[in-house]
């Protein structure tokens, strides 16, 4: 059993959209009881900020690029979600 982090707390920041935020905290309450679930969350709220954002590229990775080109999110998530592919 992981034990919870006491300090700092993670949390999200009130400037996240509610549609992010909702898809968000369902992933976070399914994390630990089932992984793959919680990947395909984590994908969904990507689709989300990049709604958010009015990116509206074909696939996901396009979409994620554009809006990292654009500065809008780190270069380091583009890095990450390509290994993840």
């Amino acid at each position: 059993m992981e034990t919870p982090l006491a300090y700092p707390q993670v949390g999200l920041d009130s400037s996240v959209p509610y549609s992010v935020a909702k898809i968000y905290r369902e992933a976070e309450r399914i994390k630990q009881i089932a992984p793959n679930a919680y990947a395909v969350q984590i994908r969904r709220a990507l689709e989300a900020v990049c709604k958010d954002r009015g990116s509206l590229k074909k696939t996901l990775a396009q979409r994620l690029k554009e809006l990292a080109d654009k500065g809008e999110i780190p270069m380091a998530l583009i890095e990450a979600t390509d290994m993840l592919r």
